[in-house]
């Protein structure tokens, strides 16, 4: 362009060829070539702007199309950054021009204002981006009451960018109504011009993505299979044009449809996807991620199918073809190579190949850890991501040495993370926290844990109430309230345990979360009995049974195990409420659930029967007039442990427990010489035991089996051999604090019988452990 100044009129004329010829070329999406000629157009109208002391609305409507147009060719380059001025400077002339002609010029904003939405929205700012898009969406519902035919179509488009900015920006059921609304827009003008489908197909793909983002993946399968049948069309016809789209609506359909446990339907769709993305990647490499994409899609439905080796295979390929893109280009693909390695080792480890997940994961932390070291702002929370996984798999792996670190620097970097953006990143700092929690609880590091995951429901109970409408939320909360609780009970805090429990019901009821109520509700009632609060475990013993009641109802299968369970454990709560006599019906019923369940399957069952016939028998024997009746379901249960038990001690604790509970019931009968060879029996078992494992937590046996050898042998009229076993029995409740103990009548049995042997066969008062004399209760 001459250096010279040209007139006014001959420099608009260059000007608007120049624009003429750019927006051809954008069109055509030769963008390289158009963005210097509408650099050149945009100078000329600048010039022109600038040196006219009143610039005609023409010059400014131009100059601000000729800035439009610029920009969009520079979105088609990828370079969003500079397009942004450009827009903004468009948008900003375009407002002027409406300020006197609104009818005139409103077009002209929408549309800039809509380019303006989608940089921001390829920059990631999609608060912004939403914010413009609300606007350019009230803009474009006028115009179409103006001109139906002329701007529905644009109408659609404006949904679909704020569907996309909605979802984007945590509005994810609004994102959903935009979609919809969109998809009928379009319905309706593929009605009219059946051309126009391949939008359709673009909407109702999109549509699927959110309903599935929403967690409504039945939803959107029926979208997601019309935006297949449409696609498929378009790719018979255009495979160059349409294949890519078409296997990205097949990918997303078949995700869906495993979603919903649909995994046969999957299948097909996965295996077409992966197909056409091999042939694409043949002829274009950068289709070679998403190809790993869909493989890893692939692995996922084979193996939800059973197809566990092929699965493997795929996955395995997954990660082959992105070592090459890495291996052929360093510094482009590598993190790519580190979500498939983080895929496949979530893969291993659905498998139950725990250890073979940890290779992969470590891996994937290494290349994330050098992405890190490049540019932290963009990958360290990748990093922290892969470090979370990392421990995560090297814990279900059993190789505990490493994790405590791991877990410390996913921490720290999603604590900066957090202070930074807490809008995004506090619940990943809340879920490594949860798990960190875990991770010290398995080292027996119980302090620790509880501090991380008291952290964690402080930073979940906000997240809930800034995002009062998001369930997953509250999920959350009573996963990390549970976990608080079941910490603080296991620390010996069961009162402070108690609030975080009854928190974590309450939330977990009103998701109608069963199977995860019953466990939080079985906590709180082990908490309540512990404080004493006898009168309040009763409702929540009732509503445990209640539960699983219903789920035992309507799948037997699955959850009539798990009744008997409960039965069994409400049992023993009631026993410690309203007494034994109340407890033996549920107990009862646990046994004859586990005998049909030991009938059909005995080496599932066998074991819990006679865990129930053991509690069963310890509530008749505690049942006045009741204690002969306790003999033959006892005698059951030592017959089946027998049975069970190994040299190698296997299942021999329970052995020890059940012949303590038929000396006990013996004792009670009066049939003492069989009460000493029972009690002795468990008694030598349980010393075997400690012996071989002094960390054996058996004392609740110990206890109970020296009391009933000694009251045995008192019996039988070896009343000073019964001082050895009283005495050890007392050892045992001195030595755990037991004073105050659930059974209370038990260590005053075991302190009676104590003082009496100790008077009579002259051990010294000073000998009775002063936590527990009899004065003191």
């Amino acid at each position: 362009m001459s250096g010279r100044l040209l007139d006014d009129d001959a420099t608009i004329a260059t000007a608007e060829l120049y624009l003429a010829i750019g927006r051809c070329l954008d069109i055509a999406e030769r963008y390289s070539e158009a963005v210097p000629i509408l650099e050149d157009a945009t100078k000329l109208y600048r010039q022109i702007h600038s040196h006219q002391v009143d610039p005609t609305t023409r010059t400014r409507a131009q100059l601000s199309i000729s800035l439009f147009v610029l920009a969009t060719s520079l979105i088609g380059l990828g370079r969003n950054d500079e397009a942004l001025p450009s827009i903004e400077e468009s948008v900003a002339l375009a407002r002027q021009l409406c300020s006197p002609n609104v009818e005139l010029y409103q077009p002209l904003l929408a549309r800039v204002l809509r380019t303006n939405g989608v940089i921001l929205g390829n920059l990631k700012r999609y608060e912004e981006a939403y914010q413009i898009g609300l606007e350019d969406l009230e803009l474009f519902r006028r115009l179409v009451t103006t001109d139906q035919d002329q701007y529905e179509s644009h109408l659609a488009w404006a949904l679909h960018n704020i569907a996309w900015y909605a979802n984007e920006s945590a509005r994810k059921h609004e994102a959903v109504l935009f979609a919809g609304e969109a998809v009928e827009i379009r319905r309706r003008i593929v009605a009219k011009a059946p051309s126009e489908e391949a939008d359709l197909a673009t909407v109702l793909h999109d549509y699927a993505v959110y309903l599935a983002e929403c967690d409504r993946d039945e939803e959107a399968i029926k979208p997601g299979q019309e935006a297949v049948v449409i696609r498929r069309r378009l790719a018979s016809v255009d495979p160059d044009q349409y294949e890519g789209e078409l296997s990205d609506s097949l990918h997303n359909l078949a995700c869906d449809m495993a979603t919903c446990k649909r995994h046969a339907d999957s299948l097909p769709y996965c295996e077409e996807a992966v197909n056409i993305r091999r042939r694409l990647a043949d002829k274009d490499p950068k289709i070679t991620v998403p190809l790993s994409h869909a493989l890893h899609s692939y692995a996922s439905a084979l193996s939800d199918s059973g197809r566990l080796t092929d699965a493997l295979e795929v996955g395995c390929e997954a990660v082959a073809i992105l070592r090459q893109l890495v291996a052929k280009d360093p510094g482009k693909y590598e993190q790519f190579l580190g979500w498939s390695l983080s895929k496949l080792a979530s893969a291993l480890s659905s498998f139950s190949l725990l250890p073979d997940a940890v290779p992969p994961s470590e891996e994937a932390t290494q290349l994330f850890r050098a992405l890190t070291a490049v540019d932290s702002e963009k990958w360290e929370a990748e990093l922290a991501t892969s470090l979370h996984n990392q421990a995560f798999h090297l814990v279900n792996a059993d190789q505990l040495s490493n994790v405590i670190p791991l877990g410390q620097e996913a921490i720290a970097i999603r604590r900066r993370l957090a202070e930074r953006n807490p809008d995004k990143f506090s619940q990943w700092l809340a879920s490594t926290l949860h798990n960190h929690a875990y991770h010290c609880s398995l080292l027996d590091k119980l302090a620790d844990a509880i501090t991380f995951i008291d952290e964690a429901v402080d930073i979940r109970r906000r997240l809930v109430v800034t995002n009062p409408s998001e369930t997953e939320f509250e999920a959350d909360l009573a996963a990390s309230l549970h976990t608080y609780a079941l910490y603080l009970a296991n620390y010996g805090r069961h009162t402070e345990a108690i609030d975080p429990g009854e928190e974590a019901g309450a939330i977990r009821r009103k998701l109608g979360d069963e199977d995860l109520l019953t466990a939080t509700l079985h906590n709180l009632a082990i908490d309540l009995v512990s404080c004493r609060r006898n009168a309040d475990v009763i409702p929540v013993a009732e509503e445990l049974v209640a539960l699983r009641r219903r789920q035992a109802a309507r799948d037997p299968t699955t959850f009539e195990p798990d009744l008997a369970a409960v039965l069994r454990d409400v049992a023993g709560f009631t026993a410690k409420t309203k007494g034994h006599g109340d407890a033996l019906m549920p107990a009862r019923e646990s046994v004859a659930i586990y005998t049909r369940l030991a009938e059909e399957d005995p080496v599932k069952s066998e074991l819990q029967l006679a865990l129930s016939l053991n509690v069963y028998a310890w509530h008749l024997c505690h049942c006045p007039g009741r204690e002969a009746d306790a003999i033959e379901p006892a005698n059951q249960s030592i017959s089946i442990l027998r049975r069970l038990s190994t040299t190698e001690g296997l299942y021999q604790d329970h052995l020890s427990n059940s012949l303590d509970t038929l000396a006990g019931a013996m004792n009670r009968c009066h049939r003492y010489e069989e009460a000493v060879a029972l009690a002795g029996e468990g008694v030598e078992i349980y010393q075997n035991l400690i012996e071989k494992d002094p960390t054996n937590d058996l004392d609740y046996i110990g206890s109970a089996l020296y009391k009933s050898y000694a009251e045995a042998l008192v019996g039988v009229g070896r009343e000073e051999e019964a001082l050895k076993p009283i005495q050890d029995s007392m050892a045992i409740f001195r030595r755990n604090d037991l004073v105050g103990a659930d059974d209370e009548q038990e260590l005053q049995d075991v302190i009676v019988l104590f003082e009496r042997l100790s008077a009579k066969f002259g051990v010294p008062k000073s000998s009775i452990p002063p936590e527990i004399d009899s004065e003191q209760q």
